[in-house]
């Protein structure tokens, strides 16, 4: 079997040359559209990731646009992505480039790597696309390719493992432009070898791939196992209001962070609603008798990465909003229709608001 990374490679470029994706980004080699790309792209798939380039690229055509747009109407852009942290980290280190370093993006992955939001692969992706720095892009998509290749397990520390994948990717690289051998790699990754089904009988590597000729090709890579799903058990009370809609913003330490969300109570599991309106929290929130609240909830499931949010949300007619807790007016405020439409939301929020536009106008009992 035929192992030489440099063989390998020439016939990775000549697949890649025929088979390359049609991608927005790879029409430039502006440093700030490919680093914009690149954090997108993050736990994203390409086709979903798209739209958003595309729209942030319109909206934001420049370093300097983005650092001075308001951070509620980058997250607003961002709404339904997911790992909003991505964004907010977009729009510090849009502020430190257009602002302390001048508007000048920094041209070496060492350099890259000071910025927030940009790790190893990123910084390796952006330097090597746009500056044809010699750095590998080693993200998961290329850490199977390499296992299968080259028969690569893990060792003891993670940190061996992660210089074989860098040292394989290096021999393979040779003296091919880094940006196409990157973007090839990632390519394949996502096209031939892929995590399910692969085309192995008809791979142009096969010959070549440890394990195609040692039918291991469906236990390589050798991934830790996934934990279980956290569920999270999440209590909205929409209270509605013919000019108002009552929103909080979230807590940085958590899902969400920064984005607006309707009052909650969050409990430990599927609770009756007799139960939430008698505990302490819903109590401190809500008083007594301020709200008139029906019995019968929607609830939307949603999953996260390493969560599963059980939402539900119940309709809530203010029967006297003057008198509810100083603890709520203190954290939930009462924004107009059209301020609330520029605010970014939770997924399962925004997809109940817009499925449920009854809820949102009613006339106020003794409000």
């Amino acid at each position: 079997m035929t192992t030489q990374p440099a063989k390998i490679s020439k016939i990775l470029i000549l697949w890649y040359k025929k088979h390359k994706r049609d991608l927005a980004w790879r029409k430039t080699n502006n440093p700030y559209l490919i680093w914009l790309s690149e954090i997108i792209l993050q736990q994203t798939r390409v086709e979903q990731g798209t739209g958003y380039y595309l729209r942030f690229a319109r909206r934001y055509p420049s370093v300097n646009h983005l650092a001075r747009a308001p951070i509620d109407q980058v997250l607003k852009m961002w709404q339904g992505l997911g790992y909003y942290n991505r964004a907010r980290y977009l729009h510090h280190t849009a502020k430190t480039i257009a602002f302390d370093l001048k508007g000048v993006f920094p041209d070496t992955y060492n350099e890259l790597l000071k910025l927030k939001g940009i790790g190893e692969y990123t910084a390796a992706a952006i330097s090597s696309i746009a500056f044809g720095e010699r750095k590998p892009a080693i993200d998961g998509n290329v850490k199977r390719v390499l296992s299968r290749l080259f028969g690569i397990y893990p060792k003891k520390k993670a940190s061996d493992t992660m210089a074989m994948y860098r040292k394989m990717a290096l021999l393979m690289m040779g003296r091919h432009k880094p940006g196409d051998f990157n973007q090839a790699m990632m390519d394949f990754g996502a096209i031939q070898c892929t995590p399910r089904n692969p085309l192995c009988t008809k791979c142009p590597l096969n010959a070549n791939c440890y394990g195609f000729k040692m039918h291991k090709v469906n236990q390589l890579p050798v991934n830790k196992t996934t934990p279980a799903l956290k569920k999270r058990y999440f209590n909205y009370f929409m209270i509605v209001h013919p000019k108002k809609i009552f929103l909080a913003r979230r807590k940085s330490d958590d899902i969400w962070p920064f984005l607006y969300e309707l009052p909650l109570i969050e409990t430990t599991g599927t609770v009756s609603l007799a139960a939430i309106t008698a505990s302490k929290p819903f109590i401190e929130y809500f008083g007594h008798k301020t709200i008139a609240i029906s019995a019968n909830p929607v609830e939307i499931k949603h999953p996260l990465s390493h969560q599963l949010l059980i939402c539900r949300f119940y309709r809530c007619l203010p029967t006297q909003l003057s008198k509810l807790p100083n603890k709520f007016k203190k954290k939930y405020t009462g924004f107009t229709f059209r301020q609330a439409a520029r605010l970014a939301l939770p997924r399962p929020i925004d997809r109940f608001l817009t499925s449920h536009p009854d809820w949102i106008h009613t006339r106020v009992v003794n409000g």
